[in-house]
Order: structure tokens, then C-alpha cells, then sequence
């Protein structure tokens, strides 16, 4: 089999940043998408020093029209898209009361409608098979926190998203997963986090399993204990 092609929005940084290397480190080709105004600092050096097998490129995932010259760059190695990861998000923090309007409305274009677009744009080019990975957050919004009221939202969406998803694209040979943490580091409102790199494994751990459907995975920290435990070695 040839080399796979990966395409991962939110890359510069937190669990898109981490799963593009580690598909990288595996052999996998991987398109890196660095939101537009977020692509500085050690996340991007790192990626662009992965070398040929990570192409980054720059888009908001909100554009339509941004996001489909991203996946264009797919052409480049090869055209078949096997893995996606829509893991582009915004944060804003504020009572709901208090929040800016603006500030919500990003987060819904961005954590959700740019998702939409994502996965939309994304399957033609998905032809013969692949995988989707749906990144819900912690425990998909349902323990909603003070404070995150329009992003536990956004997230808690996804599972609907993702069941009826499923069952769309089943006959096609594309699995479609959906990923919730308890919670990674930087991102969600856990107190208990996870990094990006401690979840990164169990991703390529249900790569390497092709055989059976995974519908969700539940990452949660041990209590007083290290921060996740990694998965089996991969093959």
C-alpha cells in the first residue's frame, strides 16, 4: 500500500498540532492547516521542520473557498484522502451574560460551521475508504462549566453530528469516529488535563485497527495519577 494522506485543520497548535506530527512520524502524508493570524511561534517552526511528508498551509476554516485551496494541496500527494481531522477551534471564555457577541459568533463559525465545511469539502477526495475523527471536547459539552457556555455548545452538537454522519457514510467505507477528553491541555475546561501528545496514540491506535468500527473514544486522566496512559505500540 502506498503512503496515506492526512488532512488536519488546526495544526498550530493543542491536539492538531500533535496528531499531524505523529501521522507524520509514522509515514503518513499529511496536509497541516494553520488558521489564518495563528501560524507563529515554536507549534509552526516545528511543523514546517517535518519536512516532505507535512505540507502546512493556511486557511480559515470558516472560507469555504480557503479551506477548498487547502485541500487542493491534496493533489500533491496523490489526490485520496484516508484520515480527517477537523480539530480547527476557537475559545472564548466569559459569562454568557457578559459574553461579546462577536466572540460567540466566532466560536459557532468556526468549532462548527467550519467543521461542517471541513467534512463536506473533504469527502469527495475520500474516495475507497477513510476515517473521520470528530474532536467533541470534554465529554462532548454535557459537563458544561460556568463560563463555557457557547463552546460546550459548540461541542455538544457534534454528537448528533457524528451518529447520523456515520450512518450516512457507512456504505462508503468511511468510519467516522467521535474523540472526547477529559480534558486536553490549554483547551477544554477540565481542571484534570490531558496533552495533545498523551491523546495523539490513541488515535493511530484505531488507525491500526481497520477491522472493527470505533464509534467513540473516552480519554479521561487518572485521578492523582500520570496523565493518560499511552496505548499499545502500534504496528
Amino acid at each position: 500500500m502506498g503512503r496515506q494522506t492526512a488532512f488536519v485543520t488546526g495544526a498550530e497548535g493543542g491536539l492538531g498540532r500533535a496528531v499531524a506530527l505523529a501521522l507524520a512520524r509514522r509515514g503518513w502524508q499529511v496536509v497541516a492547516v494553520v488558521q489564518r493570524g495563528r501560524g507563529g511561534g515554536p507549534a509552526a517552526d516545528e511543523l514546517r521542520q517535518a519536512g516532505g511528508a507535512l505540507r502546512t498551509v493556511t486557511a480559515n476554516v470558516a472560507r469555504r473557498a480557503e479551506l477548498e485551496q487547502a485541500l487542493d494541496v491534496v493533489d500533491h500527494f496523490g489526490g485520496t484522502l484516508r484520515l480527517l481531522l477537523p480539530a480547527a477551534e476557537v475559545v472564548h471564555r466569559a459569562p454568557f451574560a457578559e459574553m461579546n457577541p462577536r466572540h460567540w459568533q466566532e466560536m459557532v463559525e468556526v468549532n462548527l460551521m467550519g467543521l461542517f465545511h471541513t467534512v463536506q469539502a473533504s469527502l469527495p477526495l475520500m474516495e475507497g475508504g477513510g476515517h473521520i475523527f470528530l474532536p467533541a471536547g470534554v465529554a462532548d459539552g454535557r459537563q458544561g462549566a460556568p463560563s463555557w457556555a457557547v463552546y460546550g455548545a459548540t461541542k455538544a452538537a457534534l454528537r448528533g453530528f457524528a451518529d447520523a454522519l456515520r450512518d450516512e457514510l457507512r456504505p462508503r467505507r468511511i468510519r467516522v469516529t467521535l474523540l472526547t477528553v477529559g480534558g486536553a491541555e490549554g483547551e477544554t475546561p477540565a481542571a484534570a488535563s490531558l496533552a495533545p501528545d498523551h491523546i495523539a496514540p490513541w488515535i493511530l491506535h484505531v488507525l491500526d485497527h481497520p477491522e472493527v468500527s470505533v464509534e467513540e473514544v473516552h480519554i479521561l486522566p487518572l485521578a492523582g495519577g500520570p496523565a493518560g496512559e499511552r496505548p499499545p505500540a502500534g504496528r
